[in-house]
């Protein structure tokens, strides 16, 4: 069977907004009012009595900007994480603390460095704090790392597909990640999209491909949430948005949305809002007409806002017309539309099935899915 472009309208990057501030890189304005006290950075700049020295930039985001900087100290290269001032206000352990990153990356470095999924987690090799124009950053001092699954996804102007026979070592590789977060760190990701995945600069050309999971500010503990929705909005998993009990589980969830789209080149779910219906019940309509499953009363019972959008029977209180654009990923013909899969389509689909159960305990953990038959020769 032929395969099929993705359809624009539903390219990922078209229903992307725009920069956080309006401009292409964060709001340095003294009165600026998308300043949450980033600190202005410059070339040459040096920090810490002077053993780091800022080379370049290396992005930004709504909470932080990333530097490449000389560490003179160890003589290497080294990436400076410098929180906002309410970034780094947000780590102090009180009724406000909204971030435990710095623990986190602690944790990590050091929980069990023999663990298969420890060398895809970010290597952290300290922090220190110093005061700028806005008050007090934190900086956090670790690896640095090459470019994201997301710059694979744009090598191709019109096709956001990343090749299957990458898709699955990377895939591989960032359950193995996950398996250490969860199994031995305690934590639970919940942020996982492209730019959080990147590679060590190794030969990214070949077949020597090393996945990192990156940036763990908007992660949790497992025993204690700092908030309780997460996750990009179109990678939210059904528990979350229904007020459930989450966990790992949710980021299998996440990580199955995510495959899909690198897989067919646009979101498995783009929910919209409409004056009938809100953002929420046409996503979780989605849901249930792309998995082909229904919410089981026992999950919607233990749920905070079953009553917000179900009604007693189970069904949705409200029914989203959605059915301009609806795709039901065990028909196969999604998967065979969009995708490069081929004669290895079925196992990518039973692969999904395993990450995209609605119920959180009936999906796979990270560990059963390691070795999926989809998988086996990645």
């Amino acid at each position: 069977m032929s395969e099929s472009n993705p359809p624009s309208s539903h390219n990922s990057d078209a229903s992307s907004g725009g920069s956080l501030s309006g401009f292409p890189e964060e709001d340095l304005r003294t009165d600026g009012r998308n300043n949450p006290g980033y600190f202005p950075a410059r070339l040459g700049q040096p920090l810490q009595q002077g053993r780091y020295c800022i080379v370049r930039k290396l992005g930004w985001g709504q909470y932080s900007s990333v530097w490449l900087a000389k560490d003179r100290g160890e003589d290497r290269f080294v990436a400076l994480k410098i929180l906002t001032c309410e970034a780094t206000k947000a780590l102090s352990s009180d009724e406000n603390q909204r971030s435990d990153e710095q623990r986190m990356l602690e944790k990590i470095a050091t929980a069990e460095p023999s663990h298969r999924g420890f060398s895809h987690s970010l290597a952290y090799f300290g922090s220190f704090d110093f005061n700028g124009p806005h008050g007090l950053h934190r900086c956090i001092v670790t690896e640095v790392l090459g470019y994201s699954i997301d710059y694979l996804r744009k090598l191709n102007d019109t096709d956001r597909r990343v090749a299957p026979s990458i898709v699955k070592r990377v895939v591989k590789q960032v359950l193995l990640g996950l398996e250490y977060l969860h199994n031995v760190c305690g934590i639970v990701h919940t942020d996982l999209k492209h730019d959080n995945i990147l590679f060590r600069p190794l030969d990214l050309a070949g077949q020597d491909l090393v996945a990192v999971i990156a940036d763990v500010g908007h992660s949790h503990w497992k025993n204690r949430h700092f908030q309780e929705l997460v996750q990009p909005d179109a990678l939210r998993a059904p528990e979350v948005i229904l007020g459930h009990l989450w966990g790992p589980p949710a980021d299998i969830w996440n990580l199955g949305c995510l495959v899909t789209e690198l897989l067919i080149g646009f979101w498995l779910f783009e929910p919209n809002k409409t004056d009938l219906w809100g953002y929420e019940e046409d996503h979780l309509a989605r849901m249930t007409e792309a998995l082909d499953l229904h919410f089981e009363t026992t999950m919607l019972a233990n749920s905070a806002h079953r009553d917000k959008y179900f009604k007693a029977d189970g069904k949705l209180a409200i029914v989203p017309n959605i059915s301009i654009i609806s795709f039901n990923i065990h028909d196969r013909i999604l998967l065979q539309s969009f995708s490069e899969l081929g004669d290895d389509t079925p196992r990518a689909e039973e692969f999904l099935r395993r990450c995209l159960q609605l119920a959180p305990d009936k999906r796979a953990t990270a560990t059963e899915l390691i070795n999926d038959p989809w998988l086996a020769i990645a």
